[in-house]
């Protein structure tokens, strides 16, 4: 089965390892942990961001958390009476992600990437090397999409060690 890197990205960026996160792509398949991570982050919205166990709880069991019964048939009545839409695009579903990090500011995108791929790369860099990296993402002398997508793609293609080695080679041009 393939995995999805951007939804394994959105994933460890929620803290869930990444071991985790792939079993939750085998077992219950990429297209329902991406309609179910959508499902709680509109759940938890403008809320306190609650911790990675209860991501991986959601994602597992979505019924121990959606509301009773009574309010989805009041909501399932409602979609119902709304007129059909034809010939509409499907929404990218990762697109909320990508314009959330977006609209996040210089700093608060380096120290979101700097955050996921710390669960990435682990202590395959030092703590002086973080420091760096949310450095130079900061003042965006890296881009910060490109090296989550990296990352992404090292995680899922085993090669976590040979894109920390090109990362290192990027950190030492910056002084």
């Amino acid at each position: 089965m393939a995995l999805a890197p951007l939804l394994l990205s959105r994933l460890t960026g929620r803290g869930i390892v990444p071991k985790v996160a792939k079993g939750l792509m085998e077992s219950l398949g990429v297209d329902t942990v991406r309609e179910r991570l959508d499902e709680v982050e509109r759940l938890i919205a403008g809320k306190k961001v609650p911790g990675p166990g209860f991501f991986v709880s959601f994602i597992r069991s979505p019924d121990d958390y959606r509301p009773p019964p009574a309010r989805q048939q009041v909501a399932v009545r409602a979609q119902v009476a709304a007129p059909p839409r034809l010939l509409e695009a499907e929404a990218d579903p990762d697109q909320a992600a990508r314009e959330r990090f977006a609209s996040l500011s210089a700093i608060e995108r380096a120290q979101e990437t700097v955050r996921s791929l710390r669960v990435v790369y682990g202590n395959r860099l030092d703590a002086g090397e973080y420091r760096k990296l949310g450095d130079v993402l900061e003042v965006e002398a890296l881009d910060a999409t490109l090296l989550r997508a990296e990352a992404a793609r090292a995680l899922t293609m085993g090669t976590c060690d040979n894109q920390v080695a090109l990362l290192r080679v990027q950190l030492a041009t910056f002084s």
